[in-house]
């Protein structure tokens, strides 16, 4: 085992098994613990990441069915990712749920909790375009509403990483944008499952062609959000949106109990450039404060995917009389 630090100061763990093969259907466990010994209490999202690789094996990464792939630049298969988050809170918990649903087939959805992708279909111009949904739960424990919360959600696009840890890389193979038209919609459910939808006076949309930001783009108890860099509607270079929502009375601006709700809709940027099996992926984060509180929190679910179609694969098998498999060949078509 070996202990080093990576750019952004983070500690990689590099755990090398020499003597051993992974055989199919087996899996390997490895255990580990941490611990804060900064000093600083943080209420915020912590995201690891771990990635397996298998250099001495012939390894099929189109069969991998969990984690996510990691590709070098020729789209070779080189190991496999899989993330957990850990969201650490010193006072009013809530939960946090990323979801991506084809426009015209809305069972074709998934979300962060599955840390999965959907596969979009191929249409005479493009791919179809599909409509991203933002949940933030104020917890059943917490008895006081929201005062304010600010939504932030950067788009897809090669090169990028989560909203709230910026050091934590997204891996998104291509760009997304938004519709000509986002549609967004901003509402809350009552605990006792009542839909109630903020009137444009309760919550303002912004966009952004920022993918970085700092606190003033999220505001603090003190200060609302700076207007720096953000404009009413989307431009063509636009890549990200936030969504505030503020009430000062007691009232606040989500009841407690309640689960918060925005969503709008986005298409694949470039049709043309994209390659079969490429997944884009996108998450957000959130900073709130509750009332009767002096403190804000921030927090942010895991990432969700949309998937560029495949190519069919054909598959021909050799077998004996005890159906062992003795030959074996599998061919990608080319997609015309």
């Amino acid at each position: 085992m070996a202990l080093s630090y990576n750019e952004q100061g983070q500690m990689v763990i590099r755990i090398s098994i020499s003597d051993r093969t992974l055989l199919p259907g087996e899996s390997e466990k490895i255990t580990f613990w941490t611990k804060n010994d900064t000093g600083i209490q943080n209420s915020t999202t912590y995201v690891n990441s771990a990635v397996l690789t298998l250099p001495n094996q012939d390894i099929d990464y189109d069969e991998v069915s969990i984690g996510r792939v990691l590709r070098d630049e020729e789209g070779n298969g080189i190991g496999v990712q899989a993330r957990a988050a850990v969201t650490i809170t010193t006072g009013y918990s809530t939960a946090s749920i990323k979801s991506v649903t084809e426009q015209g087939a809305t069972y074709n959805t998934t979300d962060s909790l599955a840390g999965d992708a959907i596969t979009l279909t191929k249409t005479e111009t493009g791919y179809s375009g599909f409509t991203y949904q933002l949940q933030v739960i104020n917890d059943s424990t917490n008895t006081q509403p929201v005062r304010w919360m600010t939504l932030i959600d950067n788009l897809p696009e090669p090169g990028d990483h989560f909203t709230l840890n910026q050091d934590v890389e997204r891996n998104s193979e291509f760009k997304v944008n938004f519709q000509e038209d986002p549609n967004v919609q901003v509402w809350y459910v009552t605990s006792d499952n009542n839909r109630v939808d903020l009137t444009e006076d309760q919550f303002t949309v912004q966009y952004s062609t920022k993918t970085t930001f700092s606190s003033a783009d999220w505001g603090s108890t003190a200060a609302s959000p700076t207007e720096e860099g953000w404009v009413a509607q989307p431009t063509w270079d636009s890549r990200s949106i936030r969504i505030v929502m503020r009430n000062d009375s007691d009232e606040g601006v989500i009841p407690a109990n309640a689960t918060v709700h925005v969503s709008f809709d986005c298409q694949v940027a470039k049709p043309q450039s994209v390659e079969a099996g490429q997944i884009a992926w996108n998450s957000f984060g959130y900073r709130y404060q509750m009332v009767n509180t002096s403190f804000h929190l921030e927090s942010a679910p895991l990432d969700v995917g949309v998937m560029i179609p495949d190519y069919p694969r054909l598959e021909k098998s050799i077998v004996d009389e005890t159906a062992c498999r003795l030959w074996h060949i599998k061919t990608r078509t080319s997609g015309s």
